[in-house]
């Protein structure tokens, strides 16, 4: 196998193992949110597709967690899970099997096809809510210490947010 080049390191490495180590090694570093967000993907994956070994996750695996995902109740009543989930659940799940095959326990790297979203159109704060917003700035208090007055400080802030359409992450 090695002189013909089609040598494969043939891990037995469990999912739990795997899992385990991952957790220790990589999620225990990561942002609050995103580990909140990576962790519930891989409880989804593993309610529904329910792996052994890390080497048996193919892209029939990840369809098949795609098909029985997609049937699952959402948030509304009445409504299934939307396909924008679907994909965030698909990232992170895409970024730890990529850690698996770095990690040489995944022989090759499946392939993860995203869902098609519906397009929609941001909305954007109406003329008159900026222009209420930026007249109620003069009231700030908050933040103290700054070499200029809190409602400079907020109208600033207005106003980049208006003209980038940039928000503020948490």
């Amino acid at each position: 196998e090695l002189a013909a080049g089609i040598y494969r390191n043939e891990s037995r490495t469990s999912w739990p193992d795997f899992r385990a180590e991952y957790e220790q090694k990589k999620a225990a570093h990561m942002k609050p949110n995103t580990r909140r967000e990576t962790m519930n993907a891989l409880n989804h994956f593993e309610r529904l597709v329910h792996p052994k070994r890390i080497q048996g996750i193919k892209t029939q695996t990840i369809d098949g967690y795609v098909a029985k995902r997609r049937l699952e109740p959402g948030k509304k009543r009445g409504d299934l899970v939307s396909p924008a989930t679907v994909n965030k659940e698909l990232r992170h799940l895409k970024a730890v099997l990529s850690v698996a095959h770095s990690w040489e326990y995944l022989p090759k790297m499946p392939k993860v096809t995203m869902l098609k979203e519906p397009y929609k159109l941001p909305t954007y704060v109406t003329p008159e809510h900026f222009a209420a917003m930026y007249g109620a700035a003069g009231e700030a208090r908050l933040p103290k210490g700054l070499p200029y007055p809190a409602a400079d400080w907020w109208r600033a802030l207005f106003t980049f947010n208006y003209m980038t359409g940039w928000r503020i992450g948490y």
